[in-house]
């Protein structure tokens, strides 16, 4: 007995993957979209986030200002209002979303 395999949704996912290899720049906005946000944080939105973290006395509007963030702090923000013990753990969870969606895994 043989089987026939149709595997043109494997090629297309390794022509998916190829165009994923290296380096990529991401915004926030795609890497946390409101979907993403809304299941594992308490934030309906980017802008949800950043106004809470405005609250706090964190400053989001630069790339200077994400760098000057004190690490510990934020991670307790984080901690606070996400299922995340860090904002390096929501990072990597946000990166392999934002992979599977590529993919079109998800």
């Amino acid at each position: 007995m043989s089987v026939k395999l149709n595997l043109k949704g494997l090629k297309d996912l390794e022509r998916k993957a190829r165009a994923l290899d290296g380096n990529h720049q991401i915004s926030l906005s795609e890497l946390f979209p409101p979907s993403f946000l809304q299941m594992h944080t308490r934030f309906a939105s980017l802008a949800d986030l950043e106004e809470k973290a405005a609250e706090r006395g964190f400053s989001l509007a630069s790339q200077e200002d994400w760098d000057s963030l004190p690490a510990d702090q934020w991670d307790a923000f984080i901690a606070e209002h996400t299922q995340f013990a860090t904002w390096k753990d929501m990072l990597g969870k946000g990166a392999a979303e934002w992979t599977a969606r590529q993919l079109g895994l998800k």
